[in-house]
């Protein structure tokens, strides 16, 4: 293995064989970016014109954070405290019927 950084905690993990040691390094990073497991997050992707339509949904209804969904993006992000509040939001903006097209929610997504 080739690198500039080999006391990088990725390196360390891979050579000690121990995982955790990664995981407990990665632990402050995601609690500041509000990542799992500190909050819930949900990756939605489809039709343009469905993605609007739940962005659209979401934004109006609970507190969560909601990122794309504008007609540019691929792909709609939404962010909430807990899974808890997260399933409600995406409920509650589904209540009256899902939007016209195709889409996909993948909750705490492996990829964002």
């Amino acid at each position: 293995m080739q690198t500039r950084l080999p006391r990088h905690e990725v390196i360390e993990a891979a050579v000690k064989a121990d995982p955790g040691l990664l995981a407990e390094a990665e632990r402050p990073r995601r609690k500041l970016l509000e990542l799992p497991p500190y909050a819930a997050l949900a990756r939605l992707t489809g039709d343009p014109a469905a993605l609007a339509a739940a962005a659209a949904a979401l934004r109006a209804g609970r507190d969560v954070g909601v990122s794309g969904g504008d007609g540019s993006a691929d792909q709609v992000l939404v962010r909430a405290p807990t899974s808890d509040a997260l399933a409600g939001a995406l409920a509650a903006a589904f209540a009256k019927g899902r939007p016209v097209g195709r889409l996909r929610a993948e909750v705490d997504p492996l990829r964002v």
